[in-house]
């Protein structure tokens, strides 16, 4: 198989892996989406944790969450940063 070939192979390998994934997995995510919405807007909190690279993963799923929520309030005051210090 030359390599064109076998790059073609793996991109189509990883979009059936994706699609199979969606199916089984799209419900649960959905759950897990309503279940940390639901946290929040009771005044919750969302906690990732891990040990290794589970740690890691965690630290950049929180990461990703913070920056996405930045930028959908980024005029708005946020509750985990200190309120802003008025000027003299």
């Amino acid at each position: 198989m030359n390599l064109l070939a076998r790059i073609s192979k793996q991109f189509n390998d990883s979009a059936q892996t994706k699609l199979a994934a969606m199916e089984t997995l799209a419900a649960p995510i959905a759950q897990a989406v309503e279940t940390m919405v639901s946290s929040l807007l009771g005044n919750g909190k969302i906690m990732a944790c891990g040990n290794g690279g589970s740690a890691a993963d965690a630290q950049h799923f929180a990461a990703e969450l913070l920056n996405r929520a930045s930028r959908w309030s980024a005029r708005r005051w946020r509750p985990w940063r200190s309120p802003p210090t008025p000027r003299r």
